[in-house]
């Protein structure tokens, strides 16, 4: 059994990145869900791996997270998992969801805990 054409044709996105400049952020559509693409600076990339990723709560290296030889790019869901919220850019490299108060730098690594209400909510 395979998939249908309708299902292959809306398993891929195919983004022109060509003209993201380093330290620019676009937004493309997949699945009507928003992806965040980055091209990270180089103080981004250094920052992100300033990390100990031991101390994140999905503990994983900016290497870990992007393509070999890629590390500039850093493509993301643009969905909050909390209540499906997409991430505002109060600043130029840090984004804020406002459903659960947290912040996290351009690498969209949580930075902050959740608010006391969201973590009475989890198991």
């Amino acid at each position: 059994m395979s998939a249908s054409a309708d299902v292959l044709a809306a398993s891929t996105t195919e983004v022109d990145i060509s003209s993201v400049q380093t330290g620019q952020a676009i937004k493309a559509i997949f699945r009507k869900q928003p992806v965040f693409i980055r091209n990270l600076t180089q103080r981004e990339i250094d920052a992100a791996n300033a990390v100990d990723a031991a101390s994140l709560r999905d503990p994983q290296t900016l290497e870990e997270r992007t393509k070999e030889g890629k590390t500039n790019w850093l493509i993301t869901m643009g969905v909050c998992t909390h209540l499906g919220c997409v991430p505002l850019a109060p600043a130029k490299v840090s984004r804020a969801v406002s459903s659960v108060g947290i912040s996290a730098p351009a690498t969209v690594r949580t930075t902050t805990p959740p608010p006391v209400s969201v973590r009475a909510l989890r198991p």
